[in-house]
């Protein structure tokens, strides 16, 4: 049995969490290790969105707003500080966002909204029926209105992941993929380091478990709330663009990308199953004409699924393991790990070297979970 080199910091999992906790961790000097059991951000991180959906999507009573602030404000420095490190751009696009009210009850939740977030001095305008369809031409007819937040923006996930794993990597990080981990090295309660599944041992003073539903397996605890929540998209391109701004109604998105195709894509429901189904791809179509007729007349570039890790109360898993001294956790962020990534990253390592979790206190694994209330709308 081989055994390997020590390591301050050891991440298992290459997504774009895992990749943004080994970036913030080689810039703060830690001798850094990236273990995944296939390609770096050939999962979760490859099947997202890219939406940087803070205002358009979450509550104000949801202590993941601040973080989703914070991370949004973090993405506005990486564009500049990835690309001049490795020259490769995240795709960053400020394209702001809308979010439309086709019933008196949604314009109710809306103006309630709008109303919070003035009051929190965030950006936001109420839009007519008329100013609405200026800027969403294809919508579907019956608005009354909607909400517009002019400083939503949206990445490409596999570049933003490439960006961080590249910068990683110069600044020290030691990757090493097709290397999966099936157990931690354990001295009674302390964990020294994790095992592959080909026997190799490797140590470290710091293990990060950033892997995505199947945590429960690595983490010895099979009693952490995490489940796969699927997701299904589709990319269409138009003789013009469907959309020029994030359009989300429901937990139902268009985006625009800056090769002009749209990203259209919704949340299935609790699954495991990463095909992209028949059913699936059908109700994300069906739904698609009936927001945006229009896109009947696109041609569809691509169809793919994918699965989120999710806590059941909606709020990621951050901070040290419940019962295992160095090794913590960083999981379920469900659809928002696109956007969380730069915070999570930034604030784990902070744990992680002096440690003081105190800004991940609301997302400690040893917190009371309840059922989730987070998001305006439920998953479906």
């Amino acid at each position: 049995m081989k055994r390997y080199e020590s390591y301050d910091l050891i991440i298992v999992g290459a997504g774009i969490i895992g990749l943004a906790i080994a970036y913030y961790g080689t810039r703060a000097g830690l001798k850094t290790l990236i273990l995944d059991r296939g390609n770096a951000a050939k999962g979760t991180t490859s099947a997202a969105a890219g939406m940087l959906g803070v205002q358009v999507e979450l509550q104000s009573r949801t202590p993941l707003y601040p973080l989703a602030k914070k991370s949004r404000q973090l993405y506005a420095q990486l564009a500049e500080e990835l690309m001049e490190q490795t020259g490769t751009s995240i795709g960053r696009t400020v394209s702001g966002a809308i979010k439309p009210a086709f019933s008196p009850e949604e314009w109710k939740k809306l103006t309630e909204i709008e109303r919070w977030q003035t009051a929190a001095g965030e950006s936001v305008q109420c839009l007519t029926a008329a100013q609405l369809y200026e800027h969403l031409p294809f919508l579907a007819d019956g608005a009354t209105g909607a909400l517009y937040f002019p400083e939503e923006a949206h990445v490409e996930p596999v570049q933003t992941a490439a960006a961080f794993r590249q910068a990683a990597v110069l600044q020290g990080a030691e990757l090493k993929t097709y290397t999966g981990v099936c157990s931690l090295l354990q001295n009674g309660d302390q964990c020294e380091g994790v095992m592959s599944t080909s026997g190799e041992e490797f140590y470290g003073e710091h293990v990060v478990l950033a892997t995505g539903p199947d945590l429960l397996e690595l983490s010895a605890d099979r009693t952490l709330p995490i489940e796969g929540v699927k997701g299904e998209a589709i990319r269409v391109q138009g003789k013009r663009p469907l959309v020029t701004k994030t359009l989300y109604h429901e937990h139902f998105y268009f985006v625009p990308k800056p090769n002009g195709e749209t990203l259209i894509g919704a949340t299935s429901g609790l699954s495991r199953d990463r095909r992209a189904t028949v059913q699936g791809i059908g109700e994300v179509l069906r739904r698609a004409r009936q927001l945006v007729p229009e896109v009947a007349r696109a041609e569809i570039t691509k169809m793919w699924a994918g699965v989120r890790p999710q806590t059941t109360d909606d709020l990621p898993l951050m901070g040290p393991h419940p019962s295992i001294r160095g090794c913590w956790l960083c999981s379920g962020h469900g659809r928002n790990g696109i956007l969380l990534a730069p915070a999570s990253g930034k604030e784990m390592v902070a744990a992680i070297t002096s440690g003081k979790a105190e800004v991940l206190q609301a997302f400690q694994p040893d917190r009371n979970i309840k059922g989730g209330m987070n998001r305006e709308y439920q998953s479906q």
